[in-house]
């Protein structure tokens, strides 16, 4: 793997590796990938990636809306075949629209996904950067993670300065601003996984027993979901285009097993409430057995969601998280959950 991919990416960097990989190898003639738009930094905006440098300008995590779908008609005009990159939402669109257009899989191929929590609203950032009194206007360049993995988020100015948004690592700063800033569908989403990619491609949250993080150095956690996902890894690692570690289905479940199960188990429980209510709700075709507990930690996390409600009382509240007792908040929130770990 190339240097300059390794230190653009979030984590290890494999799946702009792969895209680079096989569009050098003639595979796919271009890739779906999301970059930040150039006019407004702060926001994500989909491309049809065809050359290497524009693959690898989609490296590192996007945490916005991306209108994937926009793409698609320029994507089924353009002779080829073209990998597509996207979270469950985008991937879950894709699989459903293919079943009215199997014609469209001869045009995606291979389809790799990211895991997802939530997702941030535009404002998130750009309220973030106002508080840190900057004008988004004199942003050139947004990084939400930035520096040594997991990151932090931080912008480049127009000047050529580079100012850090928040102390701490992305991920504290991101719990925090997914309960202000957060897209209403997400909340009803089930999938953490992205378990209908080829490949699904994560963080290693994977702790040793003195909580400290065995794989927190330029790795990537690779889950084979597919045939074709397994054929694509093991050509690769052939190859020498990546380097693979097998590790423990144990290890593999535990590093996202909060994530996972509380979003299925919540979004579920949501969609519970819309169907008494009579309103239209997405219908996963799925149910599950909720304790007490799970139902009652849902409504927690729904009543933290009120400060979301409003401009006013997401700015407030943001202005309190990112203020020196912010620290102080989220080990509150750490106890609560049970996480002894604080990063």
């Amino acid at each position: 793997m190339s240097r300059e991919i390794r230190e653009k990416a979030s984590s290890g960097g494999v799946i702009t590796q792969l895209l680079v990989y096989l569009l050098e190898e003639k595979k796919i003639n271009g890739a779906v990938v999301t970059i930040a738009d150039p006019e407004k930094p702060w926001r994500a905006k989909p491309i049809l990636a065809k050359s290497k440098d524009e693959i690898i300008e989609g490296a590192q995590s996007k945490y916005g809306i991306s209108p994937v779908n926009q793409v698609l008609r320029q994507l089924r005009e353009t002779d080829g075949k073209f990998a597509l990159v996207g979270l469950p939402c985008h991937v879950h669109a894709i699989r459903k629209l293919a079943e009215i257009d199997p014609s469209l899989l001869e045009k995606i191929s291979p389809i790799l996904g990211l895991y997802c929590h939530i997702t941030l609203e535009t404002e998130a950032v750009t309220d973030l950067v106002e508080i840190s009194k900057i004008s988004p206007c004199d942003v050139q360049k947004l990084e939400f993670r930035s520096g040594k993995w997991p990151g932090f988020m931080g912008v480049k100015l127009r000047d050529g300065t580079f100012k850090r948004l928040h102390k701490g690592n992305y991920k504290s700063a991101f719990n925090i601003l997914s309960r202000l800033y957060y897209p209403r569908r997400c909340l009803y989403c089930v999938d953490a996984t992205n378990e209908l990619a080829d490949i699904s491609v994560a963080d290693p949250w994977i702790r040793d027993k003195n909580g400290k993080y065995l794989y927190g150095n330029g790795w990537s956690m690779v889950i084979e979901r597919t045939e074709k996902g397994g054929k694509i890894l093991d050509m690769a690692q052939k190859d020498g285009a990546l380097f693979l570690e097998e590790i423990s289905r144990e290890s593999a479940l535990n590093s996202h097993v909060s994530m996972m199960k509380g979003k299925r188990k919540k979004g579920l429980i949501r969609v519970e409430n819309l169907k008494k209510k009579k309103r239209p709700f997405p219908n996963y075709h799925a149910a599950l057995a909720m304790t007490r507990k799970e139902r009652f930690d849902e409504l927690f996390f729904s009543m933290t969601l009120i400060f979301g409600k409003s401009k006013f009382t997401r700015k407030l509240a943001l202005r309190i998280a990112f203020s020196p007792a912010g620290p102080l908040i989220k080990k509150m929130i750490n106890i609560y959950q049970g996480d002894k770990h604080l990063g």
